[in-house]
């Protein structure tokens, strides 16, 4: 195996030498390149991420059923009262409600969404890296090292993307216990039947969180595989989709194209919405480098 390239756009250069030595020894023809293998999307650090967003989520669950839940029945007391002269002496029960949602907030803190998203961000990169390099070494036969000047802020923009994403699924979630408790015990209802609807809020909130970890992941796979692979020199590629029952049809008739990482393809063509693998929402689609394209014609 050859040594290691590290320098701007190494693949064309790769090529042009390997052209080269072939006229050297008198050959013709055009150089004939193996299809590299297929980039698998980081599955392994999606499960990680979604992991320790909803672990942080369920933290927000337990101050709620903490300092919360037990006080529903006192909240329904002070809301059936209806003489004012009886309650004067009672803190307002919306107040006594917006102090609990205030202490739940206090109880909230945004550095483990910023762990989480940091170090998400460095699984999902680093595994990346190892599996581009190891597409381009298996056809071009040495270890490539492209420099990628838009690295670090393709990862910067992630972790803020993902962290802010995340928050505003804890803040809706709070939004809605605190909505869900106003509107039940203002129309008269009892507090035996807010907690369940809590809990199926909390649900809903789960799915979202699920949903924003395995779509932030396979976005930063598609933009890092974009970046790595215009940075190597290689300005277009082959759509690959996961070939199963989960594809969606706009998807599929991309499977096997070639794509040019100037132009995204349209991928809704109900909405005319263009992106590359990985761009559009929970796209598992990968872009295999064409490398064979650098050649030229037949």
């Amino acid at each position: 195996m050859s040594s290691l390239i590290l320098n701007s756009k190494p693949v064309p250069q790769i090529l042009a030498t390997k052209e080269n030595e072939r006229k050297a020894k008198g050959r013709k023809g055009r150089l004939r390149l193996r299809r590299p293998p297929k980039q698998r999307t980081p599955i392994t650090q999606e499960r990680e991420f979604r992991s320790s967003i909803l672990k942080s989520l369920r933290r927000l669950r337990d101050l709620v059923n903490t300092l919360l839940l037990p006080r529903l029945s006192e909240l329904e007391r002070d809301a059936l009262v209806e003489d004012e002269a009886r309650r004067s002496d009672v803190e307002s029960w919306p107040e006594t409600l917006r102090r609990i949602m205030e202490s739940i907030n206090a109880g909230v803190s945004d550095r483990e969404i910023q762990t989480a998203a940091q170090a998400a961000t460095q699984q999902v990169s680093a595994v990346n890296s190892e599996r581009i390099a190891r597409q381009l070494r298996s056809v071009l036969g040495v270890d490539v090292l492209a420099a990628d000047p838009a690295l670090g802020a393709t990862v910067q923009a992630s972790i803020n993307e993902s962290v802010g994403l995340i928050k505003s699924v804890e803040s809706k979630y709070l939004e809605e216990v605190e909505g869900t408790v106003l509107r039940a015990f203002r129309t008269g209802q009892r507090a035996s039947s807010v907690a369940p609807e809590l809990a199926q809020r909390f649900k809903v909130s789960e799915r979202k969180a699920a949903f924003i970890a395995r779509d932030q992941v396979l976005k930063l796979n598609g933009d890092l595989t974009r970046n790595r692979q215009t940075a190597a020199g290689i300005p277009s590629y082959i759509w690959r989709t996961s070939l199963d029952e989960r594809v969606r049809p706009d998807h599929a008739e991309l499977e096997g194209s070639k794509q040019s990482w100037d132009d995204p393809p349209i991928v809704d063509s109900r909405t005319g919405r263009t992106a590359h693998p990985g761009g559009d929402f929970n796209c598992r689609c990968t872009a295999e480098p064409d490398i064979d394209a650098l050649l030229g014609p037949e």
